[in-house]
């Protein structure tokens, strides 16, 4: 039997938060150089926080190579490594706090959509392409 792997051509990550899909536009070699442990595929659950400004997913361990930033932007995904969650960032950060996180992506589009979603929503991010046999 032969070994065989495949390869994603043309993909795209997409994140669906309850019934809204936005595509996702990832930080430069996140996959490939930065993520070094943890997974991404599983459904998550996301609790809007209670200034309505972030959606924090359920806790998940990853382990990121990357520079840690202490600001997110409208649309950002980052990972929060000293709560290890996931948080998508709905409005601009009044103050910047200075807590650490590693930006994955930005959500494009309008957000209006996520952010008029109810307080606790299930999100997957998911990608869309075609798979090609790499030989």
């Amino acid at each position: 039997m032969k070994d065989h792997s495949w390869q994603l051509e043309n993909g795209q990550l997409y994140f669906q938060l309850g019934d809204t899909v936005n595509e996702v536009t990832l930080v430069p070699a996140f996959f490939e150089e930065k993520l070094i442990a943890g997974c991404l595929r599983q459904p998550f659950l996301f609790r809007r926080d209670p200034s309505k400004s972030y959606y924090f997913s359920d806790s998940l361990q990853l382990v990121i190579e990357a520079d840690c930033c202490g600001y997110s932007a409208v649309g950002d995904i980052c990972y929060f490594p000293d709560w290890q969650l996931l948080g998508i960032t709905l409005r601009e950060e009044e103050f910047t706090l200075g807590i650490p996180r590693y930006k994955i992506g930005k959500i494009k589009g309008n957000l209006h959509l996520i952010q008029s979603l109810s307080a606790i929503e299930e999100g997957i991010l998911f990608w869309q392409g075609q798979l090609k046999l790499k030989k």
